[in-house]
């Protein structure tokens, strides 16, 4: 939604006759949301709509909506720095209270210059949902040397694998890192992996 600092029956040039159109859905304190507002704008008129979406599902959906006023002026999401007046403050730095500023934390914005359907809503949603620790690209570190008696020791990130060739079969060695390696043990091939 949108708030004017002119106030009451006053409006930006143009669009006199238009009133801002809000979208709501319901949320508990103290737990986290993937939120996403949508506006799929009529450039003619007032026949698109804004939308919201809370946690991949649809939660509001409202008609009457235009398309994003173009001004030069600070913009937010959330409570607004001092000097943006068009949204959640008036011309002194005041922020408005209930129902427009959001006391809360805001992670991870991202804008697009294009309408999102509800399944790329839902798939964001869930990408951010079921993500996984970061994984580490970098190849496993592997280092081999060896000892005064003869002996070979492996020091290894992750999971050392040996092989009778270079091509393998590849097999894992159930051993910590590091691995010493007796002086009469046969040849093999050795490697470190990620699993």
């Amino acid at each position: 939604g949108s708030t004017d600092e002119r106030g009451p029956d006053q409006s930006h040039y143009g669009y006199e006759d238009s009133v801002p159109v809000f979208v709501k859905g319901e949320i508990e304190v103290g737990k986290v949301y993937h939120v996403v507002g949508i506006i799929d704008g009529d450039s003619e008129g007032l026949n698109g709509k804004l939308l919201l979406y809370i946690n991949g599902k649809l939660a509001d959906e409202v008609g009457g909506v235009g398309q994003m006023y173009s001004h030069g002026n600070d913009a937010g999401i959330g409570g607004i720095n001092a000097g943006t007046i068009f949204h959640d403050e008036i011309a002194d730095g005041t922020l408005l209270t209930d129902p427009y500023f959001f006391n809360g934390a805001i992670d991870e914005v991202a804008q697009y210059n294009l309408t999102l359907s509800a399944d790329q809503v839902a798939g964001h949603y869930e990408v951010g949902n079921t993500a996984s620790a970061p994984t580490n690209d970098e190849p496993p570190a592997i280092s081999v040397a060896r000892n005064g008696d003869g002996t070979i020791t492996v020091t290894f990130e992750g999971t050392l694998q040996s092989a009778p060739s270079v091509n393998g079969p590849w097999s894992d060695v159930d051993a910590p890192s590091p691995l010493t390696i007796p002086a009469d043990a046969p040849e093999t091939f050795g490697r470190a992996v990620r699993k």
